[in-house]
């Protein structure tokens, strides 16, 4: 799509970037550093959450867009992704961070949960050294993905309207 085209020359570094950036900019406290870890690890393919429905979804993209020979090659590639008994994975987790706030609402306002995973041209962040800009950065991640997917979950230390808590979502 449009929104990671700016990130194709150089995915790896804008990947780190925008990991590390967003990690930074939720971080919770002052007293303590935002530590942020990546970890490679191995899933079976058949649990992957919503597995037919992505398998489903490709095949469905390679019927709509077969008089697009480049996007046709880049769907074949994913189901054959999908073919291998084990998919590789980045798992990336931080911490000393206030995690995704608004996993418990559908409120759209400072919606850090919906601006990173459904907004686009939209950002929750903010402070003065709150860095990037209408939530483009995101898509940095996909591009790390040979599926173009990425998972989420977090622990938010409060809610949408700042009372303290735990609260989980995925």
């Amino acid at each position: 799509s449009g929104d990671t085209e700016a990130f194709k020359k150089s995915p790896f570094q804008a990947f780190a970037r925008e990991v590390l950036q967003n990690s930074i900019d939720a971080r919770a406290t002052d007293e303590e550093p935002t530590v942020v870890e990546f970890m490679e690890f191995d899933i079976n393919t058949n649990d992957v959450p919503g597995i037919d429905e992505l398998r489903d979804s490709i095949r469905r993209c390679i019927e709509f867009w077969q008089h697009k020979p480049e996007y046709v090659l880049e769907y074949n590639g994913m189901l054959e992704v999908l073919n291998q008994p084990v998919i590789k994975c980045l798992r990336v987790s931080d911490y000393n961070t206030t995690g995704l706030i608004g996993v418990d609402s559908t409120n759209q306002v400072n919606n850090k949960f919906l601006a990173l995973t459904k907004g686009t041209g939209v950002s929750e962040k903010t402070g003065s050294m709150a860095g990037g800009s209408k939530g483009v950065g995101k898509n940095a991640v996909f591009l790390m993905s040979s599926l173009r997917t990425a998972f989420y979950s977090t622990n938010a230390n409060q809610d949408i309207n700042g009372v303290a808590g735990s609260y989980k979502g995925s």
